[in-house]
């Protein structure tokens, strides 16, 4: 609970590779919960089924990232959660909350 309570206050603080996802994943489930609540609803059972499911996506894409020696970076990282966080649920729908999130951004390779 006391990282959702940083997220919502936006105190992200430090982002590394190794709490990346559990910092992305409590954001990306409250902006679709509040954006999508139809699909949300579709998908997941509540908000930790939701949160859960997409740790797991995104370790299998760190894992992934890992394989293919990409860097990560912090600061795009950081720069992913500060934008998502921000976003309105037109930016959610026109793909703008997502605009810094991509794992090109999030990873060199």
């Amino acid at each position: 609970m006391r990282l959702w309570t940083l997220l919502l206050c936006g105190c992200i603080g430090n982002v590394t590779e190794d709490n990346y996802v559990q910092k992305y994943s409590p954001e990306y489930c409250q902006k679709t919960r509040r954006c999508n609540l139809g699909y949300f609803e579709s998908e997941w059972s509540d908000m930790n089924d939701c949160i859960d499911e997409v740790i797991d996506d995104m370790e299998d894409l760190i894992d992934k990232k890992d394989d293919d020696n990409c860097d990560f970076e912090d600061d795009n990282a950081l720069k992913c959660l500060e934008t998502l966080g921000a976003a309105d649920c037109e930016d959610y729908f026109d793909g703008d909350a997502f605009e810094d999130c991509g794992a090109n951004k999030v990873w060199d390779c």
